[in-house]
């Protein structure tokens, strides 16, 4: 299985980088894991992520969450595009430095009882009434990474 290292998708010094990809019916995202954490925004089409045994219908308003070290891999059921977000544990705010997981993050921005505990990955469907919002948000965090003009990390 392939390790994903921040190296090869968040640039040094950041805490965070941004792709947008396709994946077309007729492939099969290998199952990986990372050194990273990943939230996806599936913004067309669907398929299915595979999270260990366990698999889930991914389409667009797909949110989902996928900690360090958590193997997991995607199919298409018809061509979906989506846009990653990764951010480096280890990049974070200093502030939060022992933090080592998404779940740990939730955890200390959120009071006690409201984050699930023992979770590695999460898949969250978002409102309709959301989607338009949702993707105007990706699209703009995406196009500003790209282009890093001046003040980008405070847009992003």
């Amino acid at each position: 299985m392939k390790k994903c290292m921040n190296r090869d998708y968040i640039s040094e010094g950041q805490a965070y980088g941004v792709r947008k990809g396709t994946c077309l019916p007729e492939m099969t995202r290998w199952p990986h894991s990372h050194e990273f954490i990943e939230i996806v925004y599936v913004s067309s089409g669907r398929g299915t992520h595979y999270v260990g045994d366990r698999a889930y219908e991914a389409g667009r308003g797909s949110l989902l969450f996928i900690d360090c070290d958590v193997a997991h891999s995607f199919s298409a059921a018809e061509t979906m595009t989506y846009v990653n977000f990764y951010i480096d544990p280890s990049e974070i705010d200093p502030s939060l430095r022992g933090i080592r997981s998404i779940w740990e993050l939730l955890a200390f921005l959120f009071p006690e009882g409201q984050v699930p505990s023992e979770r590695r990955t999460a898949h969250v469907e978002l409102d309709a009434a959301f989607l338009p919002e949702m993707q105007l948000c990706a699209e703009s965090i995406h196009r500003e990474m790209r282009a890093k003009r001046c003040g980008y990390e405070l847009a992003v």
